[in-house]
């Protein structure tokens, strides 16, 4: 569904000013929020990463000042049959899977308000992994 608020190509031939403008409206977009995510190597047989994502905030109240209400996150359906929804602000809304390959997660945050922002990560692991107990300590 594209559009000109999202539509990169836009970008192809943008000046470094443009791009610049682009870049701030990209934060009110997202009401500064991004996906992020952690790995280390799996604990589980046939699987390669242990996986942690999360919203975070690139300010500091950026979170609370949001109001998320619920996160929805799509994996595909070697995952899920449909999104996982977290509700659970205090860890950052975070989903923790297993995993044998990289996979692209988008994410549906619904802000108290009735909007919606989507996120998108791809969720790879590739860089060095996080120590065990770093952002994965819940992981069972």
């Amino acid at each position: 569904l594209p559009s000109e608020e999202n539509d990169t190509s836009l970008l192809k031939n943008a000046s470094a000013k443009e791009v610049e403008q682009y870049r701030k409206r990209r934060y009110l977009r997202t009401h500064d929020l991004f996906l992020v995510h952690v790995w280390r190597p799996s604990q589980s047989p046939g699987q390669v990463a242990d996986i942690s994502l999360r919203l975070r905030g690139h300010t500091e109240h950026a979170l609370e000042d949001a109001r998320v209400k619920s996160v929805e996150y799509f994996l595909g359906p070697k995952f899920s049959d449909g999104p996982v929804t977290k509700t659970d602000s205090s860890n950052g809304f975070r989903l923790n899977i297993e995993a044998w390959g990289p996979v692209l997660c988008v994410a549906r945050v619904n802000l108290e308000s009735g909007e919606v922002v989507v996120l998108e990560r791809y969720a790879d692991f590739d860089g060095e992994a996080k120590p065990s107990g770093h952002e994965l300590i819940e992981l069972g």
